[in-house]
């Protein structure tokens, strides 16, 4: 699984390399077509027009379904489908042990005792102990998580699905033929 995230993380880098090259390239072709419409031009020229379309269409041609670029897209999101499955199981069991904890922890007393353990782990404002972060365990660890690399893998492939496939797929080929 690992070294399915790595070659994504790779595998993302030379598209998002080659997409930014042929849009850079639609780019530079609108800032000259308006540089010429407001400016004039010296030479026999349609405005750019020709390179804008030609550049459009790779552009097209690099979100087609059946390219490339989309399989392998959903060759990388089926590689790591149980990264994304394990790491959505781990948020939902933090979420749902820190809940856990919390209607159990610092501000219940069962028979005049507390909970030394919830109080570590979801944070007691009363009972703050030194050498743990006073937010609590639990909170602290779900802040570390949504810092780490896993966290950013886990959002890369959750843009790549909502761009890369069926539905979005279609609306952002569809805006670049509109184009």
């Amino acid at each position: 699984a690992s070294f399915s995230l790595i070659g994504l993380g790779a595998w993302t880098h030379v598209t998002t390399a080659t997409l930014h090259s042929a849009m850079n390239w639609h780019l530079c072709t609108v800032f000259q077509f308006a540089d010429e419409l407001i400016g004039g031009t010296n030479q026999m020229r349609f405005l750019g027009t020709g390179r804008g379309l030609s550049n459009l269409k790779e552009v097209a041609l690099g979100l087609d379904y059946d390219g490339d670029l989309t399989r392998s897209v959903r060759g990388a999101i089926e590689q790591t489908s149980e990264f994304a499955s394990r790491y959505d199981s781990l948020r939902a069991r933090m979420l749902h042990f820190q809940d856990v904890l919390a209607r159990q922890g610092p501000g219940v007393r069962v028979f005049s005792h507390r909970c030394v353990f919830c109080s570590l782990a979801v944070g007691d404002e009363e009972n703050v102990v030194a050498a743990f972060p006073s937010q609590g365990l639990l909170r602290a660890l779900e802040a570390e998580l949504d810092a780490s690399s896993s966290a950013q893998l886990f959002r890369i492939r959750e843009s790549l699905m909502a761009i890369f496939t069926e539905n979005g797929l279609r609306s952002l080929a569809s805006k670049v033929k509109v184009a």
